[in-house]
């Protein structure tokens, strides 16, 4: 009797399909399996705790600095501890003269040899005594400061004032939103914050005006060549002028605040913006890490920039191809700051996830050659 041939086409289908399937999922578990292979032994960081950010101090021809809560630390090719301003150190700002402190005891400013405390003149009567971020601009640090009796989700709760190299200080501007970064270009200063866009000034006396375009939620600000670039939370990469802030590119990605500029030090038309990046509120992916924006071989961002992945791209920050090691290192890590050391260290501040009991999932890391191998893990 003749076979169906319906049920024959079927069954033989259906053979090829678990075929397909079983090679399928070969495939995956080999990539799962290279995955794992490429894991790498969490180290316990020197520096622990939730680093704050880093700043070169001098600017152009200093060492690196940092801070956890207890300590401030030194790079100069290795690690050192400088003298201490005193209390807990929350943030760490750099000027053309003075390394800036800002601790729970106050503003404090170190000129080399010893520190020494702030004062901030609060303006119009409000008090802003609860200083909150500081970040420094050529000849000028930039102080944003909270008035405690309103809610900080309240984005117009806040005053940014600056205290300038020369000694002279003041109210910038009131009933503002949190700074997130300052930069100095040319005679020009340029703030951005979270909740009240970016604004410019054309000298420290003047009256802040705000750039338009870009957004309110601005977490970072940079001077990339001869650019100044922002970054939005939503991930927009933005060019500012003194009139307005055009969006470029986007990482399609929500964005942490870290931002930093990275250079290959053997060939320097290779730069790129290093931008830290983590999954939408809600959602529970392990996506953090950074992305890479490729800049132009002078370092200015081009027209239409190009985002990648670390490890891919035709150069990157970690060396070609290094993708799956970077996933299983810092790109499940929150990062919460970004810094290329003179040397060409590229350095993280690294917040825990909650993951590991030990003190190895938070912290400074680095990129460096471990073992014989180049890999993300905790700075020793």
């Amino acid at each position: 009797m003749e076979k169906n041939p319906v049920k024959h086409i079927s069954l033989r289908g259906m053979a090829c399909f678990l075929l397909l399937s079983l090679l399928f999922i070969s495939c995956n578990q080999d990539h799962i399996f290279f995955k794992i292979s490429t894991a790498v032994e969490p180290r316990e960081p020197r520096i622990k705790g939730v680093p704050t950010n880093f700043v070169r101090f001098p600017p152009l021809t200093g060492d690196v600095y940092v801070a956890n809560l207890s300590a401030l630390y030194r790079y100069d090719g290795g690690w050192s501890n400088p003298p201490n301003p005193g209390g807990e150190i929350k943030a760490l700002a750099a000027t053309n003269t003075y390394l800036y402190a800002l601790t729970s005891s106050g503003l404090h400013r170190f000129n080399g040899t010893f520190w020494a405390g702030v004062s901030i003149t609060y303006g119009s009567g409000a008090a802003y005594f609860s200083l909150q971020s500081i970040y420094g601009a050529g000849d000028a640090v930039f102080v944003s400061g909270w008035n405690r009796a309103d809610d900080p989700n309240q984005k117009d709760k806040f005053a940014i004032f600056y205290v300038a190299d020369s000694g002279t200080a003041g109210l910038a501007k009131a009933g503002t939103a949190r700074l997130t970064g300052a930069v100095k270009s040319g005679t020009e200063y340029y703030l951005s914050t979270n909740g009240a866009g970016i604004y410019y000034l054309s000298s420290l006396t003047a009256t802040p005006q705000s750039v338009t375009g870009g957004g309110s939620e601005i977490m970072g600000l940079i001077k990339a060549g001869t650019d100044v670039v922002a970054v939005a939370r939503n991930g927009d990469i933005l060019r500012v002028t003194t009139t307005t802030a055009t969006k470029e590119a986007s990482t399609g990605q929500i964005m942490t605040g870290a931002i930093a500029l990275w250079k290959n030090l053997d060939d320097p038309t290779q730069n790129l913006l290093l931008l830290g990046i983590m999954p939408p509120i809600g959602y529970s992916g392990t996506t953090y890490g950074y992305r890479e924006i490729v800049l132009s071989n002078s370092g200015n961002l081009p027209g239409n920039p190009t985002q990648q992945k670390p490890g891919t791209g035709d150069f990157s920050s970690i060396e070609t191809g290094g993708e799956d090691k970077y996933d299983t290192t810092i790109g499940s890590r929150p990062v919460n700051h970004l810094f290329q050391a003179p040397d060409g260290t590229l350095f993280a501040a690294v917040q825990g996830t909650g993951t590991s009991r030990k003190e190895t999932n938070s912290g400074v890391w680095s990129y460096r050659s471990r073992d014989g191998e180049w890999q993300w893990n905790a700075e020793e």
